[in-house]
């Protein structure tokens, strides 16, 4: 028997091995999914996921970014729960459930290969220790993050005091560059290397790098075990490769409207432009 396409959404391209069932946990990515370019909520997305913690769902937010790059107004608009995953995979957040703190660092041995190839090949690079921000070099074209999420970097990486573990970093290039071979290159050096987007560098080549196996997915995994929760119940929503990893993970996988074709591809179902969050979470809930 076909699936029964949910009110207000469209078919993804692995909608025909969908099944419907009751949610139990959505994990919900921030940028162009949650948070539009203005790097606000839409009023109706605050609202749906408030409902749907009132139905019992737990709420989580996926992100590659440093855990104070979840805003604080925004976890406290939803009532978000959590726990909630940051860097990339790199860091679970326990939220409301005490002991579900995790982290999977880059050792220093990854650090200085990926300094080494920001060098080679002109990125700018981002690494997070702690709440620390370091960086290869001052680049004011990274301004818009700082300002956003971050902060001002705290100092160069050059400078890092060893043995602070690295949670993540994120290599840029604003300047056009062949986005296959760079990505070849951070993946040679053994680690997770996957592309992404962000609204407020349109155009740049942005690359997320975690450590071996870590991935969104792979600390939605360990969030799901240590709850409890089969990933048959859970609902992924997103707009991005680095979703991905989720998506083949959960039973039900959402993917934004303005997502990338192989992204739509990997979903079950696409949400629409605008109020696409907020659209998924009725339609999942019933209501």
């Amino acid at each position: 028997m076909s699936p029964v396409l949910p009110p207000g959404l469209r078919p993804g391209g692995r909608f025909g091995e969908w099944e419907a069932r009751p949610t139990a946990f959505v994990a919900c990515d921030l940028d162009g999914t949650f948070l539009g370019p203005d790097e606000r909520p839409r009023p109706e997305a605050l609202a749906a996921a408030r409902r749907a913690m009132l139905a019992g769902v737990r709420f989580s937010f996926a992100t590659g970014r440093l855990p104070s790059g979840i805003p604080l107004a925004l976890v406290e608009g939803t009532g978000a729960d959590g726990p909630h995953i940051a860097h990339n995979g790199a860091q679970v957040l326990a939220g409301s459930v005490p002991g579900l703190d995790a982290l999977w660092p880059l050792d220093d041995g990854q650090v200085g290969a990926l300094a080494v190839l920001c060098a080679d090949l002109g990125l700018y690079g981002e690494f997070y220790q702690g709440s620390q921000l370091l960086v290869t070099h001052l680049d004011r074209r990274a301004e818009p993050s700082w300002r956003a999420v971050t902060g001002p970097p705290d100092t160069l990486l050059s400078d890092r005091s060893s043995g602070a573990a690295i949670a993540k970093a994120t290599l840029i290039a604003f300047d056009p560059i062949d986005s296959d071979a760079a990505l070849h290159a951070a993946r040679a050096l053994g680690v997770t290397a996957e592309v992404s987007t962000a609204p407020i560098f349109p155009g740049a080549l942005i690359i997320n790098v975690t450590a071996p196996g870590v991935s969104k997915g792979s600390a939605l995994s360990h969030v799901l075990r240590m709850l409890d929760v089969p990933a048959s119940s859970a609902v992924a929503i997103g707009d991005g490769l680095n979703d991905l990893t989720m998506f083949d993970l959960v039973g039900t996988a959402v993917a934004m409207s303005e997502a990338p074709d192989v992204v739509h591809r990997h979903a079950h179902l696409v949400a629409p432009t605008g109020d696409g969050v907020a659209v998924a979470l009725r339609a999942l809930l019933g209501e």
